[in-house]
């Protein structure tokens, strides 16, 4: 599986970051976060992070926003790509 973030604009803020990582459940209620799944973002951008042998029936991608002065990332895309459904 390979977790994909981009950020094209310059984030706005005091020290912003936006961390994007991969959460799995075995029941869609409790998640997780998939330990070597974490992206951060601190500028425009893009990162990846390919993430092998996941054992779960569920799984999804939750973003964090952090900083001061009110951080905004404009004109995100992330996605999952490679998982078998």
């Amino acid at each position: 599986m390979e977790l994909v973030l981009s950020s094209p604009n310059a984030p706005t803020g005091t020290s912003p970051t936006l961390t994007l990582k991969a959460q799995t459940s075995p029941d869609n209620i409790t998640y997780t976060d998939l330990g070597g799944s974490s992206i951060q973002l601190s500028a425009a951008g893009h990162q990846r992070v390919v993430v092998t042998n996941i054992q779960a029936n569920w799984i999804r991608s939750a973003w964090v926003i952090g900083g001061s002065a009110s951080p905004t990332f404009t004109g995100v895309n992330s996605r999952l790509t490679g998982v078998d459904c």
